[in-house]
């Protein structure tokens, strides 16, 4: 056990939500969750930009199409904010957990609207008329490409689903044990 006028900051203890003593050093789960969170909002943004404007500059506008709103991007930036506050709080005593916690919560929720959004929106160009009046209107291979990067946006967001409730589980498991280890909430 380390003494407590030790000058080494990773030796130094702080109090945190019931008054339990933790050693101020990275919390491993944290430091995890926020990177990953981080890494899967900066491969949202490109493929949510490219995807809206590929739906934006394509001929068919006979359906609408929710990747025309770029949830791909605003999802990403709302996800790199999120792993932001996780990397804070892997470096922080646990006063702010609660500011990781929330943001993961709403994370979760924004990868499930954008799953079902991509889903609907790869099952709209799969249905969408083929044929006009005077013959058929085959897919170009911009359409294919746009149709894959919404799969891929499937994808990215359900694993940010998961990592973000992972990450809400290893706060809440913070706030009650004063460490962020799942096995030990009761």
């Amino acid at each position: 056990m380390a003494e407590s006028n030790s000058t080494n900051n990773s030796d130094k203890f702080v109090e945190v939500g019931n008054n339990s003593a933790v050693q101020s050093r990275p919390n491993t789960p944290f430091l995890l969750t926020g990177t990953l969170q981080i890494i899967l909002g900066a491969l949202c943004v490109p493929t949510g930009v490219v995807s809206g404007v590929l739906t934006w500059s394509s001929d068919r506008f006979e359906v609408e199409r929710f990747d025309r709103t770029f949830a791909g991007v605003w999802a990403g930036l709302f996800f790199i904010c999120t792993g932001g506050l996780g990397l804070r709080e892997s470096r922080g005593s646990g006063k702010v957990a609660i500011l990781y916690l929330v943001p993961s919560i709403i994370s979760s929720i924004l990868a499930t609207l954008g799953t079902m959004a991509m889903i609907l929106s790869i099952f709209l160009a799969f249905t969408e008329p083929t044929t006009e009046s005077q013959g058929i209107i085959p897919r170009t291979p911009l359409s294919v490409l746009n149709i894959s990067l919404n799969a891929v946006l499937v994808i990215f967001f359900i694993v940010e689903f998961i990592i973000a409730i992972i990450a809400s589980a290893f706060v809440c498991a913070f706030i009650d044990t004063g460490e962020p280890d799942i096995s030990r909430i009761t």
